[in-house]
């Protein structure tokens, strides 16, 4: 929908494909001045990217040969192109294992997919992805079920899928409650670093009924003086200490309020 005056707005039919299912996990960016929409088609296992060209509407659709994917994607931008991560879809979503992550960019002028599989093991059923310093940063789910392997839950953070580097966030091993991450969110917080939300859906474990909770991970403050621990590395300030300088202000009050060298006392 877009307004065209004070109490109006005008509603235009994006994609309209003759199947019933379309639409799922919809995610919209502008790339190179040009609205987009990237969504799942579940009946085809494929992204539908949609996006206005002039006055129209111009869809198109991606397949990952015989593998369905698409599923639960995350869009942004990277230059002109749009980068969508996105996952395999499993046998049963939520239920059994995950089936494999992937990595697709997308440029609309002259229109090209490039695809590939950032990994195959039992991850990417549900991802969320900002940008910090220029690179993408990714997090999704790891869900294993397995009467081989066992079973396993974690959050994958990708400090960059382009060059695969990665790191549990959170893992829980087959010996452990089972949690199912169901929602993830990301936004670039005060100093550019990314902010992560995700729900939590936690089974019957011992004295424990089950429960839900929605979490926050963000980036350490080891010393609770509000700069994150990496952004004092930097600043060379010790996040160990909340005052550096010793002159009696925090390193934060002095970089985020009085705009002073946390380093020089004077």
């Amino acid at each position: 929908a877009s307004r065209a005056g004070p109490d109006d707005w005008v509603v235009e039919v994006v994609d309209e494909p003759a199947r019933s299912a379309a639409g799922h996990d919809v995610q919209m960016v502008v790339a190179d001045g040009r609205l987009a929409l990237v969504h799942h088609d579940p009946e085809l296992g494929a992204l539908r990217v949609s996006w206005k060209e002039g006055d129209d509407w111009r869809t198109a659709i991606h397949r990952q040969g015989a593998v369905r994917v698409g599923y639960r994607p995350a869009a942004l931008v990277r230059g002109t192109s749009i980068q969508v991560l996105h996952g395999a879809v499993s046998d049963e979503p939520d239920r059994s294992s995950d089936a494999g992550l992937y990595m697709t960019d997308i440029d609309l002028a002259p229109l090209a997919f490039s695809t590939r599989r950032l990994r195959q093991d039992f991850i990417g059923g549900v991802q969320t992805a900002t940008l910090f310093d220029g690179r993408t940063v990714l997090l999704t789910r790891l869900r294993q079920r397995s009467a081989v392997f066992g079973n396993r839950d974690a959050l994958v953070l990708y400090s960059d899928p382009e060059t695969a580097r990665y790191a549990d966030l959170l893992s829980f091993e087959a010996q452990d409650q089972r949690h199912s991450f169901l929602r993830l969110g990301a936004e670039p917080g005060q100093f550019g670093l990314p902010i992560f939300v995700y729900s939590d859906q936690r089974s019957p474990f011992g004295d424990d009924r089950g429960s839900s909770k929605v979490c926050v991970a963000r980036p350490a403050d080891t010393d609770g003086d509000r700069l994150p621990d990496g952004l004092e590395l930097q600043l060379g300030t010790d996040p160990d200490d909340p005052d550096s300088d010793d002159d009696g202000a925090t390193d934060g009050e002095e970089v985020l309020d009085q705009i002073t060298d946390p380093l020089n006392p004077q």
